[in-house]
């Protein structure tokens, strides 16, 4: 997979620690040891219906989102973390497929960030 193809962009972490190495190795690191249980408690709390647990997960995502430049998922988490706060007005299966999305996408990045930094 190409730099261009990836999910997440480490340029700006690189550029706001002054490319510390380590510094990204270990952000990598919370990311791919936090990440997959906070994702898989999020679509837990979707399928269970759960909106308020939907909500904090999804701002906890936010972060990581952010931070890793996940660019194609900024929006769809902000969007989740808000719809999940006044679900009785709104698309529940809409909801649901995107908490999907978003666990899709995540387990694609954590795939992503494993075969780029076992190998270093």
């Amino acid at each position: 997979m190409t730099k261009q193809n990836k999910l997440y962009d480490l340029n700006a972490l690189s550029r706001n620690h002054e490319a510390d190495v380590q510094f990204i190795h270990h952000m990598v690191s919370l990311f791919l040891t936090t990440i997959p249980e906070t994702k898989d408690l999020l679509v837990e709390a979707a399928e269970s219906e759960n909106w308020s647990q939907v909500h904090f997960y999804a701002h906890k995502l936010k972060a990581s989102i952010d931070v890793f430049n996940l660019n194609p998922l900024k929006q769809v988490i902000r969007s989740i973390e808000s719809k999940s706060k006044k679900i009785a007005t709104l698309d529940k299966k809409q909801l649901k497929q995107d908490v999907q999305f978003i666990a899709d996408n995540l387990e694609k990045c954590i795939t992503e960030m494993k075969a780029e930094f076992e190998q270093q």
